[in-house]
């Protein structure tokens, strides 16, 4: 006797296991702004947000460990992709912001993408090899 699933329910468990196995967007946004594939090149270190309840204002940030031979690929694609340059005495544009403890002591390169109320910036720290995701929606 086996167990007979019927084509409803057979699609139901495909869309759950599809919605289960999906990929992470914030790496996704940060492969679509430096414009390479990083899935494999990266591996997570640390998230902090904060979300206003009421209205769902808030930040988003995102800490990844950039693998020891990629460094120097991902800021060759992310210059080619318009990424500009920074170091640790010209951020004062960041120094009120929640990523300035993040980006204080580092050099490297960043991009910042403003669509409607979200603007997204994608940090290369070359300094403690670190791909950073600077989330902010207001």
């Amino acid at each position: 006797m086996g167990i007979r699933i019927g084509k409803n329910n057979f699609l139901i468990i495909i869309i759950l296991l599809l919605i289960g196995t999906s990929c992470n967007p914030t790496i996704s946004d940060m492969e679509n702004i430096v414009g390479m594939k990083l899935k494999d090149k990266i591996s997570f270190q640390k998230k902090e947000e904060q979300w206003i309840p009421f209205n769902g204002d808030g930040y988003k940030i995102m800490i990844y460990k950039i693998k020891e031979n990629e460094l120097k690929t991902i800021i060759e694609k992310s210059k080619e992709n318009g990424f500009d340059c920074y170091e640790a005495d010209s951020l004062d544009n960041f120094s009120n912001s929640y990523i300035y403890p993040f980006i204080e002591h580092s050099k490297g390169y960043y991009k910042i993408i403003c669509i409607e109320d979200e603007i997204k910036t994608v940090f290369i720290d070359s300094t403690h090899s670190r791909l950073i995701y600077y989330l902010v929606i207001w």
